[in-house]
């Protein structure tokens, strides 16, 4: 095994003997009135274990660190699951899953975008304009760089433009 190989192998230890050490901590009632492990609790109880079963030297500046960190990413996934967000945990599959509700207005929201974005529809809806003048005028859109102002115009507005630039 290579030296980054067997770095990565004591992190991946030590981040799941850390975790089964803190669940192990509040089980057995080693937390304060406030919810918070002791400094002394992390020196006496944790950080021997971690030293032992990694063979290395581990002290409990490491192991709060480790703790905010995984405080963090906890709080993350509650607020993931906590808004309704349509996204959920398949206990069949082990995997997060995305609602259809969810997944549909994804779809919407996808299909809305694309329409305020397309000039050759906006353009295919004005009256009146023939297809060689339909050609010319997304050329010219685009030419101009006038794509954003151009769809923010109203159809009749779209006439208007087109007729006073292609004169």
């Amino acid at each position: 095994m290579h030296a980054d190989q067997t770095c990565l192998h004591v992190k991946v230890s030590s981040n799941s003997w850390t975790v089964e050490l803190l669940v192990e901590a509040i089980n057995n009632g080693w937390r304060d009135a406030n919810g918070i492990i002791s400094k002394q609790t992390i020196e006496a109880k944790i950080v021997p274990v971690l030293n032992e079963k990694l063979g290395c030297k581990k002290i409990e500046d490491h192991v709060k660190n480790h703790m905010k960190t995984l405080k963090g990413r906890f709080q993350s996934i509650c607020q993931l699951f906590r808004h309704s967000s349509g996204v959920s945990w398949d206990h069949v599959t082990k995997k997060l899953t995305a609602s259809d509700e969810r997944e549909k207005k994804k779809e919407m929201e996808k299909k809305e975008e694309e329409k305020n974005n397309n000039v050759w529809d906006a353009i295919k809806e004005i009256p009146n304009l023939d297809a060689p003048s339909h050609y010319k005028a997304v050329a010219l859109v685009q030419k101009l760089g006038m794509k954003k102002e151009f769809l923010k115009m109203t159809p009749e507005e779209h006439s208007e433009w087109i007729k006073y630039n292609m004169e």
